[in-house]
């Protein structure tokens, strides 16, 4: 009877020991897959950091080029308005010789007058 429980408990200590084998290779494979998915993990976030990096360098340069499109359209409005001063000048001056010309038609046609009847 002794060699029964032997043989028994030699069995029982055999499926143990597999059994805990077993559980070390499904742990291994576990640590193999967290490995791989924190490998993938720390990829994703190295791009993510290089996309945001990138977002951030392309932001920078539209902002500066949007500035200088606001200078330009700016300095463009300035000219803009100092041409239409310089045309409401014009226009002014071209009145003023437009009333003379008038003025000195008006001299000229009494003098015509004058001297047709002259």
């Amino acid at each position: 009877r002794t060699g029964e429980k032997m043989v028994s408990l030699k069995a029982a200590v055999a499926e143990v020991e597999q059994k805990c084998a077993d559980v070390e290779l499904a742990l291994a494979d576990k640590v193999r897959t967290i490995t791989n998915k924190q490998s993938e993990y720390e990829e994703l976030c190295a791009k993510f950091e290089k996309m945001k990096a990138d977002a951030a360098t392309k932001e920078a340069k539209l902002s500066a080029e949007l500035d200088a499109r606001q200078t330009e359209v700016k300095n463009i409005a300035q000219i803009k308005e100092e041409q239409l001063e310089k045309i409401a000048g014009l226009n002014a001056e071209i009145s003023v010789l437009e009333a003379k010309d008038t003025a000195q038609e008006e001299e000229i046609a009494k003098l015509q007058a004058t001297d047709e009847t002259l």
